[in-house]
C-alpha cells in the first residue's frame, strides 16, 4: 500500500548510497536532512535539503526512492500515483 509521507519517514535510496529522513511536510515541499556518501574521499556528508512532494511520489511510484516507515498506524493511504512532474 502505499501511504502520505510523514515527519520520522525514512527515504533510500540504493542507487548511490543516500538516505533521508523526513523532518517537516509543509503545502507544497518535504524537507529532510540527507546523508549521503562522497565516493572519491569516503566522506559522509548531513545537509538539511527540501522537494516538492510532488517529486518525492514521482520517484517513489518509479521504484527509485524507497520508503520506510516510522508506523503506518492511522495513516492515509494515497491513490494517486504520480506520473510526471515539472
Amino acid at each position: 500500500m502505499r501511504y502520505y509521507l510523514r515527519v520520522g519517514d525514512l527515504l533510500c535510496n540504493r542507487e548511490n548510497g543516500a538516505v533521508a529522513i523526513v523532518t517537516r511536510i509543509t503545502g507544497r515541499y518535504v524537507h529532510f536532512q540527507l546523508l549521503s556518501n562522497d565516493f572519491d574521499e569516503k566522506i559522509f556528508v548531513l545537509s538539511t535539503e527540501k522537494a516538492t512532494k510532488k517529486e518525492i511520489y514521482y520517484h517513489l511510484d518509479k521504484g527509485e526512492i524507497e520508503i520506510h516507515y516510522g508506523s503506518t498506524k492511522r495513516r492515509r493511504t494515497r491513490k494517486t500515483i504520480v506520473t510526471e512532474y515539472y
